[in-house]
């Protein structure tokens, strides 16, 4: 997200000097021989790269085939003459502090590539604009050294920009001064061109006010039908991969089957274990996860919340289709109505001089329309012929998700993030469309480099939704076109994997915390996770959990006002035979956050909280393949699927991470993974408020310690005695039998969980009880260090 909004803050500097910005996913799309990117950015004399980092180190998901592919080029000099500028986004709670950018800074050196402008990297830790702002402004500034010239869109036209977009703006009464820092408006890139009939604009052309016969709704025949609504239209769109179910473009329907809560009712926090059955055909088509996966989970928009901001918004709105003053123009409701989008042609620099920076969109109140002889559906899979737009032709921040043709509505619903905190470059378009100088000032100052410390506390920390920011300035009226277009596109959830395939084949099961907090005073908001209150809710409405209410208390102060809720959720869902509950999930694949391949090696696990639920899917194929080999069974190990990067490709195991330590232990030969007596021993550290209240998959970690699949079970209870007790403290109470598993054995650790605090305690106790066997804590940290390299220490952890 905030890599994308720096993206598109520098995109006004690169349009106008021929250059392209995409995403590196984008980027290596582009390229004639996309398993060989390096020779693609050979041709280019300078790059400018900006990346975060996720998880344990990976790369995002964008970047992550870019940097497989990169990281294998062993060509000497091929990127000699390259000239590249790159920003690193990461967090120092989190141990590998910018692992991709320092990576990519790494690999285009040894390529032979030299920096323009030094690298730099940012830590949201502390704030992120303390780097990023100073490194934008250097860059801009060493482009301009470049080019010999002025870049537009660097702080000098911004603020020409400013004025002439505040002469020619319909609300000059709300001139304002524009604090220090205030980032560039971002142009609307879209185009929405509305479908009318010939009739409909006929019928209405005399109706020249907002008043009159105005159509409240469409035609039944325009409607969206709900069971050919995104489930479809996901699964249709092209991907870069035939494998159905492991991409966000692809994503399987999979139906709820069983739910229960993993808390007591009285428990502060409210966990649900769900489980989601597979197609019945998903064996067939290759579709297999396995220990470590993680389940990605679409979710809509709350249909309430959708309904409000098109209220807000306005949703009846002239027809522009004679190219006149629209004095004559017909009004329209475009809330339903299906639209398609096209890139919208940057200014020229005459037009931008003359018109400003507003000026090149039709006015809030008009729109583009389309006259068609019928209003259609929204386009099915295998029928999208009567749209004249080539989605892979759009630039927007929607790309590859937002359909080419769509309804308002669909937008908001499906494919819009209405909920999260909006980032400065939306805050600093809301302002350009407020006609009181109050609310234009407030969001000025939020969107500013000297209003960090005002947007982290009442934006970020508050949790504002859209919703709730048009509320808050009533004079905001932004047109729909340019809102959509800013407005980031709504992210898929992701839940760890906690079950096996070895044993439900046919099912995949997740547990998840229904999120529910108040924000910090003194507004005192009350927030609720969005996709983990609607698997709630359709959990309940599918008969689910008896006595849903006891655990988690919803908006609702009735069971027909639940029952309604749960009823919009539905819209678009219910698509499945039997009146079964439908969801579109896709598998991600762990990287390396899976069991070892030879179960001779022992295995410690570290999971507090929910953090212990893909523990739960090591352990259960775990006694699969303990049962086949006391069974004399062959051919047993972990299996990871079909392989989307196997084509000629280098795979992980082969990267210079991988090169041997000093510590390391060489690998026991193979055939030992088949005798039940060199199993090695697996152990698990889990740990939360009380045995009595969220102790997780309790009898299910009994049952595993009852039959030999698990050998040690440890549980930290923090409150159940005067001093707070974590896992941490029961690492180090074990401490001796753990360091020889580790540095004896050759032993794998893996972490899940709180990446803010517990990561970093847990960590430093591994140091700390190595150290006790080493020579010093120096050379216990230095093992570590190689442990993290060899990835036999792999975190899955989140903030």
């Amino acid at each position: 997200m905030v890599a994308l909004e720096l993206n598109t803050r520098m995109q006004a500097c690169a349009d106008w000097r021929g250059c392209d910005v995409m995403s590196m996913k984008q980027y290596l799309n582009s390229c004639n021989n996309p398993r060989k990117p390096a020779t693609a950015l050979a041709a280019e004399k300078r790059i400018i790269v900006i990346t975060s980092t996720t998880g344990n180190g990976d790369a995002p998901d964008n970047a992550l085939r870019m940097w497989r592919r990169l990281r294998t080029d062993k060509t000497e000099g091929a990127l000699r003459g390259v000239e590249f500028a790159l920003l690193g986004l990461g967090d120092t709670n989190y141990d590998n502090f910018n692992k991709t950018a320092k990576s990519f800074d790494a690999k285009f050196r040894e390529l032979g590539a030299t920096p323009f402008f030094p690298t730099a990297f940012a830590d949201d830790a502390v704030g992120l604009d303390i780097v990023v702002e100073p490194w934008r402004k250097g860059v801009v500034e060493a482009v301009e050294k470049l080019f010999g010239h002025k870049c537009v869109g660097g702080d000098d036209h911004q603020r020409d920009d400013d004025r002439k977009a505040a002469e020619s703006s319909p609300n000059k009464k709300s001139k304002v001064k524009r604090p220090r820092g205030l980032a560039k408006l971002r142009p609307c890139g879209i185009r929405m061109t509305f479908q009318c009939t010939a009739e409909e604009l006929n019928n209405n052309n005399n109706n020249n006010n907002y008043g009159g016969n105005v159509p409240s709704a469409l035609p039944n025949s325009c409607i969206r039908d709900t069971t050919r609504s995104l489930l479809n239209r996901w699964q249709a769109v092209d991907t870069e991969t035939v494998l159905n179910g492991y991409t966000p473009e692809a994503p399987l329907t999979t139906t709820l089957k069983s739910a229960r809560f993993l808390t007591r009712p009285h428990s502060e926090k409210h966990v649900l274990h769900v489980e989601l059955e597979l197609p019945s055909d998903s064996a067939k088509d290759g579709i297999l996860y396995s220990p470590g996966d993680a389940l990605g989970v679409y979710c809509p928009n709350e249909a309430g919340a959708v309904d409000r901001i098109l209220k807000r918004l306005g949703t009846l709105v002239k027809a522009d289709n004679s190219g006149g003053d629209g004095s004559d123009a017909p009004i329209i409701d475009i809330a339903d109505r299906p639209f398609v989008i096209s890139e919208r042609p940057p200014l020229t620099e005459e037009q931008n001089a003359r018109k400003g920076s507003k000026k090149h969109r039709l006015p809030s109140d008009r729109v583009a329309v389309q006259v068609v002889d019928t209003l259609s559906r929204s386009p099915s899979p295998d029928n999208d012929s009567d749209s004249d737009v080539d989605a892979s032709d759009r630039k927007t921040e929607h790309s590859g998700c937002l359909p080419s043709r769509c309804t308002p509505r669909e937008a908001l619903t499906y494919f819009c993030d209405i909920t999260s905190p909006p980032r400065k470059n939306f805050l600093r378009m809301l302002g350009e469309y407020c006609s009181e100088a109050s609310d234009k000032e407030t969001l000025f100052r939020w969107a500013s480099l000297s209003g960090r410390d005002e947007y982290q506390r009442e934006v970020l920390d508050q949790r504002l939704s859209l919703e709730e920011l048009l509320d808050m300035f009533p004079s905001c009226d932004p047109p729909l076109e340019h809102l959509i277009d800013q407005l980031p596109s709504m992210k898929p959830r992701y839940y760890s994997v906690a079950s096996g395939s070895s044993q439900h084949p046919t099912t995949v099961h997740i547990a998840l915390t229904v999120v529910d907090f108040v924000t910090p005073a003194p507004h005192k908001r009350r927030r609720r996770g969005l996709c983990s209150h609607w698997l709630y809710r359709l959990c309940v409405r599918a008969g689910l959990l008896e006595g849903a209410r006891d655990h988690v208390h919803t908006t609702a102060e009735s069971p027909d006002e639940l029952k309604k809720l749960v009823d919009d959720d539905l819209v678009g869902y219910a698509s499945c035979p039997n009146n079964t509950i439908a969801v579109p999930v896709f598998l991600r694949r762990a990287q390396f956050f899976a069991p070892p391949d030879d179960v001779s090696k022992p295995m410690i696990m570290i999971g507090p909280g929910t953090g212990v639920a893909p523990f739960r899917g090591f352990l259960q194929s775990r006694r699969t393949m303990m049962q086949g080999l006391r069974t004399d069974a062959t051919g047993v190990g972990w299996w990871r699927g079909l392989d989307m990067e196997h084509e000629g490709e280098d795979e992980e195991s082969s990267s210079e991470d991988f090169s041997p330590h000093p510590f390391a232990q060489a690998s026991e030969p193979v055939s030992r993974m088949m005798s039940p007596s060199n199993v090695g021993c697996a152990t698990l550290f889990f740990g939360c408020r009380r045995s009595d209240e969220d102790y997780l998959y309790r009898e299910d970690l009994e049952r595993f310690v009852a039959d030999g699949t698990l050998n040690h079970l440890y549980t930290a209870f923090s409150r159940e005695q005067e001093h707070k007790v974590y896992v941490q403290d029961r690492i180090r109470e074990h401490g001796a039998e753990l360091a020889q598993q580790i540095i004896d054995q050759g032993a794998f650790v893996f972490v899940c969980g709180d990446g803010a605090k517990m990561a970093k305690d847990v960590l430093q106790a591994l140091q700390q009880i190595l150290a006790d066997h080493l020579e010093s804590l120096a050379e216990a940290r230095q093992y570590v260090l190689a442990m993290t390299r060899n990835k036999r220490l792999v975190q899955d952890i989140w903030s």
